[in-house]
């Protein structure tokens, strides 16, 4: 599903990974530098089934700035890799840092859940 629906607003749509995509990643193009200081992403649990054994559990990843047009030196905004939190709705904070893009890599999703993105804002004001 195209990249679009994790910032089109809506609840109804959203973005997903290609499925032999093993390191997926959705990229922001801010279009100006930004002192961008917290995100937030709306997660879908894709493949979902109680009947079948497939719950809900933990969306690790992780979210990277660049203040570089050509996109060649990525900094950690904010680390997930390690969480054992559930959560739908995930909104973080964090140092604000000068990003021109920024990047959702996903690491990992539960077994049998391919992830999906319903919404992915940042939060911040332009320099």
């Amino acid at each position: 599903r195209n990249a679009i629906y994790a910032c089109d607003g809506s609840a109804l749509t959203w973005w997903q990974p290609a499925k032999e995509d093993r390191e997926p990643l959705l990229i922001c193009d801010l279009y100006d530098p930004y002192q961008v200081g917290a995100i937030r992403i709306f997660w879908r649990d894709i493949g979902l089934d109680y009947k079948d054994g497939i719950r809900p559990g933990p969306f690790r990843y992780i979210v990277e700035g660049c203040s570089d047009d050509e996109q060649k030196e990525w900094f950690v905004l904010c680390d997930r890799r390690d969480s054992n939190e559930e959560l739908n709705i995930d909104y973080r904070t964090f140092e604000e840092r000068s990003c021109r893009f920024v990047r959702l890599k996903i690491a990992e999703a539960p077994k049998g859940i391919t992830p999906g993105v319903i919404d992915f804002s940042v939060f911040g004001y332009m320099e």
